[in-house]
């Protein structure tokens, strides 16, 4: 049941993350909408997998303590393979979210910085030619 939920929480997150790095190539940046439910997804998954990990050692834990069998023990190996890719591709799509909200930040505070580029070009200007005029 929690492999079916991570499975289609971790196609929607994934789906979402693919979307918005598009868009952001081709120039646009992500909606409010689109970061926060981002935000919420990977935060549910986080959750999610971490229930996984418990589970899977807990199921460790008992057959371990009581003795399973090879087939027992075949599940449990299987079970470590599905939550190991399902942390594999939650850290590829989370890295590209990371990249997603670090350029909407640059993109945010490059504005900024051309107005005091051009700012501080204009009083340098100004300051020249009010140099020169006394000068000359």
């Amino acid at each position: 049941r929690i492999d079916n939920e991570v499975d289609l929480k971790l196609d929607h997150y994934s789906k979402l993350v693919t979307s918005e790095d598009l868009e952001a190539q081709e120039g646009g940046a992500p909606s409010q909408r689109s970061e926060h439910l981002m935000k919420s997804l990977s935060k549910e998954l986080e959750a999610l997998l971490l229930k996984l990990l418990q589970l899977n050692d807990e199921l460790g834990t008992y057959l371990s303590e009581n003795s399973g069998d090879s087939s027992q023990r075949h599940f449990l190996d299987h079970r470590h393979t599905v939550l190991s890719s399902y942390r594999q591709n939650f850290k590829i799509y989370k890295a590209k979210q990371t990249q997603l909200e670090n350029k909407r930040l640059m993109d945010g505070v490059r504005p900024d910085s051309n107005a005091y580029k051009s700012g501080a070009s204009s009083q340098s200007d100004a300051l020249l030619r009010e140099r020169n005029a006394l000068m000359g």
